[in-house]
């Protein structure tokens, strides 16, 4: 029985997901995992799921997915024991303008009692493992791990708000962000299309100048073959720009949370 292995004083016992970290290399990876599971180790009031039940219920099927599914981490919980269950990924944006970390802890019984996104500013030459770590550490801080109650039922289901900056870090809000990556999307795809519409008239309109040996048109000709330049020149902006808005747009709105 879960709550009979969590006596009263002990704190309450989590079991943490291993840190998703797409972006960094293997060895900074190595190195800021390390550096969080021993932040994790001094939080005081919480005691963490021993390494092999982690590992065991890591290969269930239904520790698939946690990243989304509320419903993993719960299974995660139960699996190992544990009255909570924590998931978070530390990843860079899709402009690489700042490193973003969002992270989620789930009760025993399926309620969500934690959720915080924070953000850090990623500058020309900035170390990206200390950047990683200042921002894990303000994470820990924000997500109060140490006040989980040790018991089912106690613990306020809330989203704390995000904590104050680092050097800056601020609070990501995707729900502006999708609604507006869709937006830029349907931008970026009407002016490649359009791009491209006015290309095709503008080779079609080429194939039908009188060109002679020096590339010259006849005079008659002349006020078609302006319309033909400036056609490609339109061409020539519209489809490399909606090309980059449509792409921009499309990282927004797809990019996961």
């Amino acid at each position: 029985m879960l709550l009979a292995s969590v006596a009263w004083g002990q704190g309450a016992r989590l079991a943490v997901h291993p840190l998703e970290l797409p972006g960094l290399t293997p060895a900074q990876s190595e190195i800021v995992q390390a550096q969080f599971d021993v932040m994790l180790a001094r939080t005081h009031e919480l005691r963490l799921a021993g390494s092999s039940a982690v590992e065991d219920a890591l290969r269930d099927p239904n520790a698939k997915g946690c990243d989304t599914r509320d419903d993993c981490l719960r299974f995660f919980a139960l699996a190992t024991d544990s009255l909570y269950a924590m998931y978070a990924r530390l990843r860079p944006d899709p402009l690489g303008a700042q490193l973003v970390v969002n992270a989620r802890v789930i009760r025993s019984d399926g309620a969500v009692v934690r959720n915080v996104t924070l953000a850090a500013a990623l500058e020309d030459g900035s170390d990206r493992v200390e950047v990683s770590r200042q921002l894990l550490a303000k994470l820990l801080n924000a997500l109060e791990l140490d006040h989980l109650s040790p018991t089912l039922g106690l613990e306020p289901v809330a989203t704390l708000p995000n904590a104050a900056p680092l050097f800056p870090v601020q609070a990501v809000q995707s729900s502006a962000r999708h609604p507006a990556g869709f937006a830029l999307l349907g931008v970026g795809g009407v002016a490649l299309v359009a791009g491209c519409v006015v290309a095709g008239l503008a080779v079609s309109g080429r194939s039908r100048l009188s060109v002679d040996a020096n590339g010259a048109v006849p005079a008659n000709q002349a006020v078609r073959a302006l319309g033909v330049a400036r056609e490609g020149q339109t061409a020539s902006v519209l489809i490399p720009l909606g090309a980059v808005v449509a792409v921009v747009g499309g990282a927004l709105a797809w990019w996961p949370q």
